[in-house]
């Protein structure tokens, strides 16, 4: 996701380098009605091109300084002000050069030969050419402000989320251990070390917007022989991957909820527990298959909030927008979830 954030930022200074390099162009394009070749050398050519330069610079002080320190913080009075003085800078300069032209005595002298544009009309150009930046400068600058408020709402709901997948996953794992314990299981040390590689992976790589597909499938594996380890042979128990998942990102922990899910209500040793966990990956998206049938379980009434399920759902919804499809269906015999998801 830096690498991302990275391009991002290039993208965007190198749209205001070709802004600025089409915008200081233009007054050699619409410059016209003077016999100069050299558009330097002609004084009326230099005038109207500090005009666009004065402009351009507004624009950027403007974008930069007077919107977020005084238009964003209610100092309205002072940013009309500043930008009175600055539309009164930007007027001013290129009609003082102009009057300077025409006072001066050789264009006395050359004034019958070349006709001279009136003041009016380059005030006026230069105050449209302003309005319109101010304008731009502003529904820009606001544009951004919306956008980055957006974007801290998604990730205060993200981190919300996140919080509350850590200890539901924490309280699951433990008493799987210690029912492990309990029973003097000699695969306890080996739970224990697949729990810490688990713990591991999700504070190291949980607050990342994005992490190997190869690791999310080394997790959900490892919470898998976790349950195997506690269950042993009461439940008939499916995990199969297929595909490739090099080169491949995800979401991270975007997955194990749908998996603790059917380990919760899909399990009782009394019954006939069936899971199956089938991920298979393809070139561009994956497709996630968790099935349980249905049995009783101990699961208070109170704890039956589906929190898991739609924590994942919410969590789709706000990183993979139009990129997901997440199917629960359920009949009287089991319960599936199907979840075909984009790839990074």
């Amino acid at each position: 996701m830096n690498i991302q954030k990275d391009h991002s930022k290039w993208r965007r200074l190198a749209i205001h380098i070709v802004f600025c390099t089409v915008f200081m162009i233009l007054p050699f394009v619409f410059h016209h009605g003077h016999r100069e070749i050299n558009f330097l050398e002609n004084p009326f050519f230099r005038s109207e091109f500090s005009g666009y330069l004065l402009v351009l610079l507004f624009f950027y002080f403007n974008y930069f300084y007077l919107i977020p320190t005084f238009y964003f913080s209610k100092k309205h009075v002072y940013f009309w002000i500043l930008v009175i003085v600055s539309l009164l800078i930007v007027l001013a300069i290129p009609t003082l050069l102009i009057y300077q032209i025409h006072t001066s005595p050789v264009n006395i002298i050359e004034k019958e030969f070349r006709p001279h544009p009136p003041l009016f009309i380059h005030a006026e150009h230069n105050l449209a050419k302003f309005s319109l930046i101010l304008v731009l400068s502003l529904l820009l600058r606001i544009n951004d402000q919306w956008k980055r408020a957006q974007k801290e709402k998604t990730d205060a709901e993200l981190s919300y989320l996140r919080a509350q997948i850590n200890p539901h996953f924490l309280f699951n794992t433990l008493n799987s251990i210690y029912s492990m314990a309990l029973s003097k299981s000699d695969n306890t040390p080996t739970a224990v070390v697949k729990l810490s590689a688990m713990m591991r992976y999700a504070i190291t790589e949980a607050h990342r917007d994005l992490v190997p597909l190869e690791k999310e499938i080394n997790y959900i594996a490892d919470f898998v022989d976790l349950q195997k380890f506690r269950l042993g042979n009461t439940v008939k128990l499916s995990h199969r991957v297929t595909g490739d998942p090099k080169g491949k990102m995800i979401a991270p922990l975007i997955l194990i909820s749908i998996v603790e899910n059917a380990f919760k209500y899909g399990v009782n040793p009394e019954e006939n527990s069936s899971i199956m966990v089938d991920l298979t990956v393809h070139e561009y998206f994956l497709v996630f298959l968790v099935r349980n049938n249905k049995v009783r379980t101990n699961v208070a009434e109170n704890e039956k909030s589906g929190v898991g399920i739609e924590n994942t759902r919410n969590r789709l919804n706000m990183i993979y927008p139009g990129k997901h499809k997440f199917e629960i269906t359920e009949n009287p015999v089991d319960y599936s979830v199907v979840l075909t998801l984009q790839l990074s």
